[in-house]
């Protein structure tokens, strides 16, 4: 269906983080998800492309909080279904 990372990431965000979370949410979701991407996209294109230590701490925390934020989202989901 989708032949891009950027148009998966475009239609999660408009099917979901934009009608589904709270302002202060949607928005650090989507900053995780940019930020995410911006470090794909750096290992896969460019050459010497470095993370230091303070680049995982700070995307495991992210991860963390995607994780946490969406799986309580859709435990939620499957709640209101029961």
């Amino acid at each position: 269906m989708f032949s891009k990372h950027s148009a998966v990431i475009a239609k999660f965000r408009e099917l979901y983080l934009n009608k589904d979370f709270e302002t202060n949410a949607k928005s650090r979701l989507s900053n995780i998800i940019r930020d995410t991407e911006d470090l794909r996209n750096g290992s896969d294109y460019q050459k010497g492309f470095y993370v230091d230590e303070e680049m995982v701490q700070k995307s495991f925390e992210d991860v963390k909080f995607f994780n946490d934020t969406i799986s309580e989202y859709i435990n939620n989901l499957i709640d209101q279904n029961k």
